[in-house]
């Protein structure tokens, strides 16, 4: 005889599974991973939100971390990296491309249209976007924020002190001895992390005090170019400014103890990118204006001296791994994550211009947007802008690590300016003459 109640949990187990298998356990997994820091992750959550919305048969499964490398990177060796990935600017981004690890992205930019758009989608992105992301005919990766940097000052507070921005450092100098004068320490710094003295401070210095061509030569690895006379003279000046003005005890401080400083009176201004309003948005006192200065010039310099560091923050450059099954979901997901819709939503949380052209003029005025405005104004009228954190920084890591430690050697007073850049220059000349590296022009096409 046919056992009727057994039949029917079975039948129903079976019916069960195969709804569960619909509405979960059959859905395409998604995993995305990116770097966490000063623009928060609002922005990626949304786009994970609309995307499965729009993708009811995938989930999203979003990963961030401040070291997100240190996640990453055991996957990608593994052989199964995030299908999505921003995996920092810890990350041999250039290492895993020379591998092969990486997947090229023209075709899809040129090729297949923007999210809601009757146009290509490499179109939706503002001009030289992809200059750094461009080797051997290829696009390896595509960035999201685009770095301004300078000083960076509470306004509220300097409005009472009766304090203004300097133009020339003659006039830096003097008004740093009026912030000793009434106990503020003039310039707070990140000594955790010696990079942040690569961001405005060296680029900025190099250019404006050897010249453009110099700076070309430095980033290109060139014999004799990080010793020539002009460009230590560059480290020498940033070695007596850390000496005479950076706030004491800043070796100690990371970016977020030292970047709070301005906010409560103890140091007069700080040099960062402009993810700095954002990332101090828990500490931000209450009806503060926060802005920002561009460094001061050298007057008796024949360079323009209005040559900025510019760049595309290398925490957040998004690549699709070779290795994923999801190749056309990962497409898709970044085209959204580009997109205008997204664009528009994270220069709203975040106050920041994006990649998506002419994103600038969504800029909210609120406390951020205002912010954020005041440091890009002045990139309007530059005469050329120099992105050391795409080239120097990714192109070549070994000549950037031995630029990072040699830079806090010399901070701690244990190497001279003079064996800074010859340390440098000895490692500059090493990966030069390694057959396995991939070597990058850098040009500022003026």
């Amino acid at each position: 005889m046919c056992n009727k109640p057994r039949v029917l949990i079975v039948t129903f187990l079976l019916v069960l599974i195969g709804v569960i298998s619909i509405v979960g356990f059959g859905k395409t997994i998604l995993r995305v991973a990116s770097f966490e820091g000063g623009y928060g992750v609002e922005w990626l959550l949304e786009t994970a939100r609309l995307f499965e919305e729009s993708h009811p048969n995938v989930d999203v499964e979003v990963t961030t971390d401040p070291r997100i490398w240190e996640k990453v990177q055991p996957m990608f060796v593994a052989g199964n990296p995030p299908d999505v990935v921003a995996p920092g600017w810890k990350f041999d981004l250039w290492g895993a491309i020379a591998e092969g690890q990486i997947t090229p992205l023209e075709g899809y930019l040129a090729n297949t249209n923007a999210v809601d758009k009757d146009t290509a989608w490499i179109n939706t992105f503002a001009t030289g976007s992809f200059a750094a992301a461009t080797s051997d005919e290829h696009i390896w990766y595509i960035p999201q924020f685009p770095s301004f940097y300078g000083w960076w000052y509470d306004k509220t507070i300097w409005d009472e002190q009766g304090w203004s921005p300097p133009t020339s450092w003659d006039e830096a100098f003097e008004l740093f001895e009026e912030m000793k004068a009434v106990g503020t320490a003039p310039i707070a710094n990140q000594g955790i992390y010696p990079m942040y003295l690569t961001y405005p401070y060296l680029p900025e210095f190099i250019a404006r005090m050897a010249g453009p061509s110099k700076l070309e030569a430095c980033l290109n690895l060139e014999p004799d170019s990080w010793t020539d006379p002009k460009v230590v003279e560059a480290f020498t000046f940033l070695k007596n400014l850390i000496d005479n003005y950076f706030q004491e005890g800043h070796l100690g401080m990371t970016h977020l103890q030292s970047q709070v400083m301005p906010l409560v009176g103890q140091a007069g201004l700080v040099a960062c990118g402009s993810w700095y309003p954002k990332e101090q948005e828990q500490v931000w006192p209450e009806g503060h204006e926060i802005r920002a200065m561009p460094l001061p010039i050298f007057p008796e310099s024949p360079f323009p001296q209005n040559a900025y560091s510019k760049d595309n923050d290398s925490a957040l450059l998004w690549v699709i791994p070779t290795a994923t099954e999801h190749e056309e979901l990962a497409v898709e997901f970044l085209k959204l994550l580009t997109s205008e819709q997204i664009a528009k939503y994270t220069v709203e949380v975040t106050g920041n211009p994006t990649v998506y052209v002419e994103s600038s003029q969504w800029l909210p005025d609120n406390k951020f947007g205002r912010a954020v405005q005041s440091c890009a104004a002045y990139y309007e009228g530059a005469a050329y802008t120099i992105p050391k954190r795409e080239t120097l920084e990714l192109w070549y890591p070994k000549v950037e690590s031995v630029l990072e430690n040699s830079l806090s050697l010399m901070e701690e007073n244990k190497a001279t300016p003079e064996e800074v850049c010859a340390a440098i220059q000895a490692m500059a000349n090493e990966v030069r003459e390694d057959p396995n590296t991939m070597m990058h022009v850098f040009d500022l096409g003026i």
